[in-house]
């Protein structure tokens, strides 16, 4: 049976889940959005919403759940949407890591990314 202080030393050498929130233009002015993370067994709780902006605004959509991390990167979603002709789209992820909320992920698209702590590529925070 493992001790208190090497129970909490493994824990805290766990490296922290990543977030990766994909965002690509596809054929027919679409754009394909994708949401996966990275892990060690932790639990993610996330909801993810997706909002036209322009003049021509479309519908909000939300989804929402919980995902187990795992070493491999898993998509729980994989969606697209229509790219407005005059305007962006933005997409936010609020999530949390076994509980603890972390800072919400904003993206615009086509002007890039807005996120509450930087990125290692553009595409995972």
């Amino acid at each position: 049976m493992l001790s208190l202080p090497l129970t909490l030393t493994l824990a805290l050498a766990q490296p922290a889940p990543q977030a990766h929130l994909l965002l690509e233009p596809g054929p027919g002015g679409q754009l394909s959005v994708a949401l996966c993370f990275e892990g060690q067994g932790q639990r993610i709780d996330y909801r993810l919403s997706v909002a036209p902006l322009g003049s021509a605004r479309g519908n909000r959509t939300h989804q929402q759940g919980a995902v187990t991390t795992r070493p491999e990167r898993q998509c729980p979603i994989r969606s697209r949407t229509s790219l407005p002709a005059d305007g962006q789209v933005e997409v936010q992820l609020q999530w949390s890591i076994d509980g603890a909320p972390q800072p919400p992920i904003r993206r615009l698209y086509p002007d890039g990314e807005v996120a509450a702590h930087p990125a290692d590529d553009g595409t995972a925070v």
